[in-house]
């Protein structure tokens, strides 16, 4: 989210947490699925003493925000979702379960073979390549790179975005749902389903954009959680 929030010009404070299992978060001595996450995440905003908050989120992320703002209502002011992703194709969870166990023992040999194994990175520009590669890679003893997370919770996470759990869903809260016009991972219906499901929400698309939106265009991204976000109560 680093070049989102660089163009972003709401001027609000933002926590952006590493979920377990990534980036410089903890690795779990079990492999964390949907519902684990969002236990953290309730006890991360119960121990920051947050009372009323917005959520922002894509892909993963917008999933999680979803039961988030299902368990603590009341306190979600609004959401901002780009790629809900409750329904999955299966084609993706298994794009993504080929990648972990081709490369989470070998590792890469340098940034450029990381780069050609991330999926829908084709719009990405220099800046953006070269942000992820710098934040998203460790180098192992043997002189590996690898992804800074654990195989088996993404894999864990994923695989409870294939089956449908709209039913579990309680959202009152307005929300603006958005995916990329190119999108490869996340079907139009699936948006058409949410939309039945979310009884304030409203959906936009972004022309140019894939499955990563807040970088395939980060300033659009920006743009619309501004926008959103910025609507008198």
């Amino acid at each position: 989210f680093d070049h989102a929030l660089a163009a972003s010009g709401l001027g609000r404070p933002v926590l952006a947490p590493d979920l377990a299992g990534h980036g410089d978060s903890d690795r779990p001595a079990r492999a964390h699925g949907l519902d684990d996450h969002v236990a953290d995440l309730v006890a991360l905003v119960d121990a920051l003493g947050l009372a009323r908050f917005a959520l922002v989120g894509q892909a993963t992320g917008a999933t999680l925000a979803l039961f988030l703002a299902t368990r603590l209502p009341g306190r979600v002011s609004a959401l901002v979702l780009g790629d809900v992703a409750l329904g999955i194709r299966p084609s993706v969870l298994a794009l993504v379960a080929r990648q972990e166990r081709a490369f989470a023992a070998a590792g890469f040999p340098g940034p450029e073979a990381a780069m050609a194994a991330t999926p829908f990175s084709e719009r990405w520009s220099p800046a953006v390549r070269a942000h992820w590669l710098a934040t998203m890679l460790e180098r192992g003893a043997d002189g590996a790179l690898r992804w800074r997370y654990d195989p088996g919770t993404v894999l864990a996470t994923m695989s409870g975005m294939v089956r449908d759990r709209w039913d579990e869903i309680r959202v009152e809260a307005p929300a603006l749902l958005f995916r990329g016009a190119e999108n490869q991972a996340i079907a139009p219906e699936e948006i058409d389903r949410a939309l039945r499901h979310l009884p304030r929400a409203e959906a936009v698309e972004m022309p140019g954009a894939d499955h990563r939106l807040c970088q395939d265009a980060p300033e659009a991204f920006a743009a619309l959680v501004d926008g959103f976000l910025s609507r008198p109560a």
